[in-house]
């Protein structure tokens, strides 16, 4: 079964793609999907905030990387990562970091976005 993080991660990536607003590609991912009601609104809340807070995780993004252009899905996934860091309160702060047992994220940009992140919660 797939996880609220992987389904917000599909909802953001067609959003990005698409000419579809949020909802409605949530309401789409939400249908097909077996996830309890305490995981529907994780997926809803990472998605829906990482696009009402999409300005400001991109900023955070270009501070720490020094304006250097990031991969789309790599940017995707650090929104996503930065959002549930900063703005969630109830989710542990190792949460975000990419290990092997995500499969569904590249493995080409596990270092880079775990690296940031770890940044992110403990700056030097």
């Amino acid at each position: 079964m797939e996880k609220p993080r992987q389904i917000a991660f599909r909802i953001l990536q067609r959003h990005a793609q698409g000419t579809e607003f949020v909802e409605d590609v949530l309401a789409d991912e939400l249908s097909r999907s077996p996830l309890p009601s305490n995981d529907r609104g994780l997926a809803h809340e990472l998605a829906c905030g990482v696009v009402r807070c999409q300005r400001t995780l991109d900023w955070l993004i270009d501070q720490q990387t020094d304006g250097r252009p990031q991969q789309p899905i790599v940017r995707q996934l650090l929104r996503l990562g930065l959002y549930q860091l900063l703005w969630l309160d109830r989710i542990p702060a190792h949460a975000p970091l990419v290990r092997k047992r995500r499969p569904w994220v590249p493995k080409e940009t596990r270092d880079a976005r775990s690296g940031l992140l770890l940044f992110a919660t403990d700056p030097p």
